[in-house]
């Protein structure tokens, strides 16, 4: 062998050591410690400034590479083994309901970003929901199911409802908003079709979709991050004040999951429904949320989404905290 090959095959050695060490910690920051993956990406957006030169489309491209790997996780059979009566009349009150009490109360109060909470609670429910729930003790089946019908009318869903509290000509128009949800849903499910029968697609889904997700995630945070800063630190009070409803919007999104469970039910639910409906309404899909706002929202918007994002990891450990305090399901 020669020096050079040896020199080369050295090189190499090192390259692969290196993309092991990053790959780990990579994964080790966004799906170990997803909050230090936002502080982060909140950390890029403010000392990036090119990030801020990312047209619109782009974000709405990354969204739709999220979307593509999660339909992956979607399995419509799994709508065959619930009843679907008690999961549309869920459906018809968190997030079509809900939505509309809270952008009324929220109008009068902070009328700024009163359409942040509007939009806020109709994202459909997170993918990662059923698996979360399922570490809870919830039922995954219950939650993919929310997840399933959630997602695939909020293309519709959203909207209306933009169309019916703003008007038209306000803040997220309903024709682009439908024009962008449409292309951003079910556009990744045409390319998903016939990748689904692919054993190769299948496992590197497996292997790889979730850190590449969350990765996306955290740089659309950070691109919305970058474009905002100056609106971000121009008011640091305005900026607790958010933070903090932030904080609240969860609150009232798990405590009305927990709550409708029970709807559409003769007898009290068991536990692990409880925590399926909690988890669907409470773990949903800021992200989309976050890149809707920074296509057709004000300034306000993108800021309370974005920040939205820290409860949404942190919102777990009181969520369980709360489950341990519960006296013991009796059968």
């Amino acid at each position: 062998m020669t020096t050079r090959s040896v020199k080369t095959n050295a090189l190499a050695s090192l390259l692969r050591q290196f993309l092991q060490w990053l790959y780990r910690g990579l994964h080790f920051v966004v799906l170990k410690h997803l909050a230090l993956g936002l502080v982060l990406s909140a950390l890029a957006g403010f000392t990036v400034p090119t990030l801020a030169n990312i047209p619109p489309i782009g974000v709405q491209g990354l969204l739709g590479i999220v979307m593509l790997f999660a339909w992956f996780e979607l399995k419509p059979e799994v709508l065959r083994q619930v009843k679907l009566a008690p999961v549309l009349l869920f459906y018809a009150v968190r997030f079509l309901a809900l939505p509309i009490l809270m952008y009324s109360l929220a109008k009068p109060i902070a009328p700024g970003f009163a359409s942040g909470v509007l939009l806020f609670f109709l994202m459909p429910a997170g993918v990662s929901s059923p698996a979360l729930c399922a570490s809870l003790g919830g039922s995954p089946t219950i939650a993919l199911a929310l997840v399933l019908v959630s997602s695939l009318l909020t293309p519709f869903a959203v909207p209306a409802i933009c169309a019916l509290m703003l008007g038209t000509q306000s803040v997220l128009p309903p024709v682009p908003l439908l024009l962008s949800l449409m292309s951003i849903i079910f556009i990744p499910a045409l390319v998903f079709l016939p990748l689904k029968r692919s054993p190769l697609a299948q496992q590197f889904n497996q292997a790889h979709g979730r850190l590449i997700s969350v990765l996306i995630i955290l740089l659309i945070v950070a691109i919305v991050i970058a474009k905002q800063k100056p609106a971000m630190l121009s008011d640091l009070p305005r900026l607790a004040k958010l933070t903090a409803v932030s904080f609240g919007v969860f609150a009232i999104a798990y405590g009305v999951g927990w709550w409708g469970a029970t709807l559409g039910k003769k007898e009290p639910p068991s536990r692990a429904w409880n925590i399926s409906y909690a988890c669907a309404s409470g773990l949903n899909n800021v992200a989309l949320g976050v890149s809707l706002a920074f296509l057709y929202g004000s300034a306000l918007d993108s800021i309370f989404l974005v920040i939205c994002e820290v409860p949404w990891g942190l919102a777990l450990i009181p969520f369980k905290a709360l489950l341990n305090r519960l006296p013991p399901e009796r059968h």
